[in-house]
Formats: C-alpha cells, structure tokens, sequence
C-alpha cells in the first residue's frame, strides 16, 4: 500500500484550533477514500498528552522516523507556521527545553532534516506537498537568514505543489516558484473539516448551549472591557451567553470579571474536550472571541464570529492579530471585527473625531453596527459563500496533485 506522511505543528497544550487541522486531513482523506497507509509526525509532544487520545490517529516523532518519513510516496506539510523563518528560529530552544536535543545545532539538525529534508536528494522533493502554511508573520530581517533561505528556498521550489493560506504569503511563494499567485494561493487547512465528519465522533454531546459562545484568551487588555462589551452587545441582541471552554476551563481573571459584570454568562465547569467543542460551534447563533482558529471553525460550520484584534499590535511571535485581520479582509467579513481601540473608546476614524464624542456615544455606535451585522443574514451568507469558494478551490487543486502522486 502507498505511504502518506503527514508532518503537522507541534501543540504546546489541549488547542481544538490545531487539532481541527490534522483532523483535516485525516478526514479529507476519509471522503476522498484514499487508498494509502497516513501517517502523522511532529518534532515535539505536548506536556500533557491524555488528550491525544480522542483522536482517531496518533502522532509519531519525525526525527524518529526519518527512514518512514523519506521513503513514503507523498509527503505533506500541513498547516501552521512550519516553514517561516520564525518558526525556524524560534522552535530550537522547545526542542532543547524539552530535552529532545541537548544544543542549538542539534535543534537545528532536527528542524533541517525534518522540516527542510535536507539528507533528501532533490529530485525527490517532487513528491512533496505544503498546504496551508504562512509566512505572514516573519520579519524583514528574515531576508538576511541565509542559512533559512537556501533551505527554504530549495524546498518551495522542489514541491510539487504549495498552497498557503494567506495572500500576501501566497504573492511570496509564486515569485519564488515563478507561477501565478492562484497556484500558490490556498486556505487554511481547518476548513477542510467539515460539520459532518465532526459529527461523526462527537454524536449527540454538544452540552448544554446558548445564542453566544464567549471565549477570550489573546487579547492582552482588560479582561472587564471585553466582558463588558460582551455583556452590552448580548443585551442589545437580546441572546443569551455561555463561556467556551476553547482551551481550558475558564481562568481566574475572566471569572472574576464576569461574576462582577456579566453574572448571567452561564460558565461551564468541565474539562474540555475536542469533538464536542468542535461540535458545539455549529449550534451557537454567534461566537465572541479573541482567537484565531475559533474563529475560523465557527465561519467554517457557518456560525458568524465577531473577532477582537488589536490591528497595531507588531510583536514577534505566532499568536500576532494580523493573521486574524487578513482573513476576515480575505473574505470580505471585516465588519465583524472590533479593534481593541474600539473597547477602549477609541476608533480607526482618529482620536480627533471622538475627543468630542463621549465614550457612550462611541460605545453605542459600534453595537449598532455589530446589531446590524449580525442581523444580516445576507452578509454573513456572502461571508460563508466565500469561504467555501476558496475552501472549494484549494480543495480540487491539492487533491489532483495527492492523487497524481499516488498513482
């Protein structure tokens, strides 16, 4: 039987976001009936793992598995940050903290063999497929990694297919490749997870839910603005809400807010876990959160979800808004999207605007338009329309070039 190997991100903790991306593939692979043994690799486990066991596969280390990894007939790269020069810099000192190299260049061998397959012959990384990866987030100086560039480079020009998940990522990779940017333009990869397949697993266990799921863990202001602003746009939308557990049970900072705020907000006590959170997105009428693939599962079971971003903030690192700000441009939903300047009594229209606003005057005009939006059933429609479109696109792309490798 033909071999798929399937090199994915590495979850730090319990992420429903990263695990509806491998959970992608495994059933995409499942519609499609692919006939081919999947195999799914990452460089590092997560403290905890009891988790992992809800999923209807297992991951193996790929610098343990090299050998099955080279030898396989197609191999993937799905998703995440894998090949930007953040990544490449960054992901070392997890694999030296978590004692699976014991210096920086042995981190650095694993991350070349693994992620670049360096020991590979070129004329074999043909058989190669990345998907749903992004370059959004790396630094100008990335340009003067030379030793990230050539490996980089080597892999994204070998591949037989590369499909990133943002535009601007996706301009970057047809110059390298030398192809139109609609060859190179792709989705992220969680929207290949459908309603049905979750449902398949999850059966009847969606909890017990409201109008609103409220999840807020991203944004690094005042846990009370957001509860407030949540509190006010429920009232107004006359719904109810319930916390969602997305990567925990709810913290001390949130709690404390909206017991002092927001008391009616019904708080879950339960663990989470993936399949009926994954399942439940699709029973909300509206989702209120902070974070990036939450968002992305709710628009995919077509629930709209109001984004909080913070559009100036530029620091370093993976969980930057500016990924959540270019998708919602993308698909032409960014009505849906607050600023946290917004929550603060601030606008994108200019300080000098709302220096004679009072704050509940400002306050009041972004719930109008947030009521609008989500009364809008046509809007949010032509926001799902396209996603799907794009989502439809990629699909029929990436599948032609699985299934001409396999056969």
């Amino acid at each position: 039987m033909k071999k798929i190997a399937v090199i994915c991100a590495s979850p730090r903790k319990f992420n429903p976001g990263m695990f509806s991306v491998d959970l992608a593939f495994h059933f995409l692979m499942e519609r499609y009936a692919v006939q081919a043994k999947v195999n799914y690799f990452i460089l590092a486990h997560p403290a905890d793992r009891s988790f992992q066991s809800d999923l209807p596969f297992e991951y193996e280390l790929a610098q343990e598995n090299l050998d099955e990894i080279y030898n396989s007939d197609v191999i993937v790269f799905w998703g995440d940050f894998l090949h930007s020069q953040m990544y490449f810099g960054g992901f070392p000192s997890r694999l030296i903290k978590g004692e699976y190299a014991s210096n920086e260049a042995e981190a650095l061998e694993i991350i070349e063999e693994c992620l670049y397959l360096s020991k590979m012959p070129d004329k074999l990384l043909s058989k190669c497929l990345l998907f749903g990866s992004t370059q959004l987030l790396d630094p100008n100086n990335a340009l003067a990694d030379k030793s990230y560039l050539q490996l980089s480079d080597r892999l994204i020009k070998g591949a037989k297919g590369v499909w990133v998940r943002d535009i601007y990522t996706a301009l970057k990779i047809a110059r390298i490749r030398g192809v139109s940017v609609n060859e190179t333009h792709g989705v992220d990869a969680s929207f290949f997870l459908l309603a049905s397949d979750i449902s398949k697993i999850a059966g009847g266990e969606v909890g017990t839910l409201k109008k609103v799921g409220v999840f807020f863990d991203r944004t690094k202001i005042n846990p009370n603005l957001l509860i407030s602003f949540t509190k006010d746009l429920c009232a107004k939308l006359e719904y109810d809400a319930e916390w969602l557990s997305w990567f925990q049970p709810i913290g001390r900072k949130y709690f404390r807010s909206i017991k002092r705020i927001f008391p009616n907000l019904l708080c879950g006590v339960n663990s989470p876990k993936i399949f009926p959170l994954l399942s439940s997105l699709e029973s909300y009428d509206l989702i209120i959160t902070d974070t990036y693939h939450l968002c992305l599962n709710a628009w995919s079971v077509g629930t709209p979800a109001i984004c909080i971003t913070n559009g100036n903030e530029m620091a370093p690192g993976t969980l930057r808004d500016k990924k959540k700000e270019v998708f919602y441009f993308t698909n032409e939903a960014q009505d849906f999207l607050v600023d946290v300047e917004a929550l603060e009594g601030f606008s994108r229209a200019g300080v000098l605007k709302l220096f004679w606003c009072k704050k509940g005057v400002s306050n009041s005009l972004l719930l109008n338009r947030l009521e609008r939006c989500v009364n809008n059933e046509m809007l949010a429609k032509s926001i799902i329309q396209n996603i799907q479109h794009h989502k439809n696109a990629a699909e029929e792309k990436f599948m032609s070039s699985l299934k001409g490798l396999l056969s």
